[in-house]
């Protein structure tokens, strides 16, 4: 149903109309259909595709720092053209923000390779950044024989325990 609907049935089962403003009542129906999907929550199922190496990537600096396209980052193993890690930037390899050390690193286009870590996942990789929980996950999609792996989310990354580990190109039904 749509909101002017629901508006419009509102309006009908009040009978007065004056009382309140069409904000009040758009607010008051949103309020309800959010309170609503807590008790009752859509239920979703997403795909992806498990990253691996990255190679090429045109990483922009910018006042100082610039952001990976994916992470989190398997430790030590990005490498951008002509600089050295540890020297002229720093890598914060959870959230893929790489930051020049002094003025090592001036702004503009650098060529970067690097790894994603194997035992994470970003849910930002398939859009489901707005959930309440994951029951859980499929992987790799259509074994039957392996059991769901068991794991922890920390700030929209899937992280697996024990000794699993992600395969580059496996899929993954979250």
């Amino acid at each position: 149903m749509l909101l002017a609907d629901m508006m419009t049935a509102m309006e009908l089962e009040l009978s007065n109309t004056t009382l309140w403003t069409d904000s009040e009542h758009t607010r008051s129906i949103q309020k309800t259909v959010n309170l609503l999907s807590r008790l009752i929550p859509r239920r979703v199922t997403v795909e992806g595709i498990v990253l691996g190496d990255v190679t090429a990537e045109t990483l922009t600096i910018t006042s100082n720092t610039g952001t990976t396209a994916y992470k989190p980052i398997k430790k030590d193993s990005v490498s951008i053209t002509g600089e050295v890690e540890g020297t002229d930037y720093t890598v914060n390899y959870l959230t893929g923000v790489i930051t020049e050390i002094g003025s090592l690193l001036a702004d503009g286009a650098y060529s970067i390779t690097y790894k994603v870590d194997d035992k994470a996942f970003d849910l930002a990789q398939v859009s489901l950044t707005d959930y309440l929980r994951i029951e859980s996950i499929d992987y790799p999609v259509g074994d039957s024989t392996s059991p769901h792996p068991t794991f922890d989310v920390i700030n929209n990354i899937i992280f697996l325990r024990g000794a699993n580990v992600f395969t580059e190109d496996e899929h993954i039904r979250i």
